[in-house]
This record gives structure tokens, C-alpha cells and sequence, in this order.
């Protein structure tokens, strides 16, 4: 996973419970409307996305056990075969545009690929954004914890 960020997230609910609710959100056809995320939710762990973008950041979780309690532990960022397209696209054509001496279609798209870094930025603030919300308003009590 590339930029990623880590979170450790204690709940003062069960896992079950968190699951459940998550799962709630989580559309399970293409005729599920209103649903936000798009993914997988197993025992212990979830992958999901929103179902807006079609890029969107991935928020990978798994439940652990210390001292008798659950966290979650949370990583957001991107999967490498997002950024490898990225990489292909945006880095590749313009070495093989300058390489034939067009400078003005190395520039165009050097500078598609930096408006791409800067949305993407964003909608990874996004939906760190609105993932922590949503779970702050089903647990007021859980905390959120950055890891380094």
C-alpha cells in the first residue's frame, strides 16, 4: 500500500457490533443505492472503498487482541496497482513524447499527472475524513489513535 497512514482505533463496543454497522454501509449489489462503501468484510479484517470514485483510497482493517480488548488497526492509502497506472501514464508518455521532441505533450501530461496527485490527496483526506466520523457517531466513545 503506498502513502499509507495508520490508525489504531479502540472501541467501547464489541467488534461484532462495529461489524455489523459497517456492513450496513457496505452495498452488496449494483442495485444497493444510498450504500457508501464498496468491499469486503470478513471476521476479523474489512477492505473497503467508496463507491463514488472510481480511484478511491482503500481502507484496509483488522481487529487485534491486546490485554483483552479489540482494536482495530487501520491503514488508508492506495493499492500499488493504482499508482502503477499512474506511473505508466503519467511518467512513461512523457519520456516517450520528449524522446520524439514534442516538449508541449511531455508538459500536458506531467501536468494531468500533478492535478492527479493533488485530487487524489484530497480524496484520500477525504475519506479518512468521513470514515472517522461516521465511526465517531455510531461510538462516541472510541478513540483514534495515528501510528507512526
Amino acid at each position: 500500500m503506498l502513502i499509507d497512514q495508520r490508525y489504531r482505533i479502540k472501541f467501547s463496543v464489541s467488534k461484532e457490533k462495529v461489524l455489523t454497522i459497517l456492513n450496513n454501509k457496505l452495498s452488496k449489489s449494483i442495485f444497493d443505492v444510498g450504500k457508501e462503501y464498496i468491499g469486503t468484510i470478513g471476521e476479523n479484517n474489512l477492505e473497503i472503498q467508496l463507491c463514488n470514485w472510481r480511484n478511491s483510497p482503500t481502507i484496509i482493517g483488522e481487529f487485534v487482541e491486546e490485554n483483552d480488548e479489540y482494536y482495530l488497526d487501520v491503514r488508508i492509502g492506495y493499492l500499488y496497482m493504482d499508482v502503477l497506472i499512474y506511473i505508466i501514464f503519467f511518467l512513461l508518455l512523457p519520456i516517450c513524447t520528449i524522446s520524439s521532441s514534442d516538449y508541449t505533450t511531455a508538459f500536458l501530461f506531467l501536468g494531468i499527472g500533478i492535478i492527479f496527485v493533488f485530487v487524489n490527496n484530497r480524496a484520500l483526506k477525504f475519506l479518512k475524513r468521513k470514515f472517522f466520523s461516521e465511526l465517531i457517531s455510531y461510538d462516541r466513545l472510541c478513540r483514534i489513535a495515528k501510528i507512526n
